[in-house]
């Protein structure tokens, strides 16, 4: 029987350069399904597998956006700041199944975390 020992989730898209007010919303959706939906979408295919074989591990790819933003990521930064949050449930959710979900988001860097800092209110 096939099995799978990491899920990793990489998806990222974003639309540059647009206000909030002006995102459709097809673009919305679009971001958000790409970014956060499919993250949701593959780790619930994995999960059964996980708990058959007695353990897996998810890793969730985030962003400095999952942390702070600028006025025209709007959507980029709620579907990765939502994948953060998701990870941090599925860690607790699924910590019984011997499934760990960490994050990476390049967030313990100074140099980058200073000039998103400096874009952001």
């Amino acid at each position: 029987m096939p099995t799978i020992d990491v899920l990793v989730n990489n998806a990222g898209i974003q639309i540059r350069g647009k206000q909030p007010q002006d995102y459709s919303l097809a673009e919305w959706h679009r971001i958000l399904d790409t970014n956060l939906t499919s993250g949701f979408l593959c780790a619930r295919a994995v999960h059964p597998v996980f708990k058959r074989v007695g353990g897996g591990k998810i890793i969730n790819i985030g962003s400095l956006y999952s942390f702070f933003s600028s006025s025209t990521v709007a959507a980029y930064s709620a579907s990765k700041g939502g994948l953060v949050q998701f990870t941090k449930s599925l860690a607790v959710a699924w910590a019984r199944d011997n499934v760990t979900a960490p994050r990476i988001a390049l967030e313990d860097q100074p140099k980058l975390n200073q000039g998103v800092q400096g874009s952001s209110p």
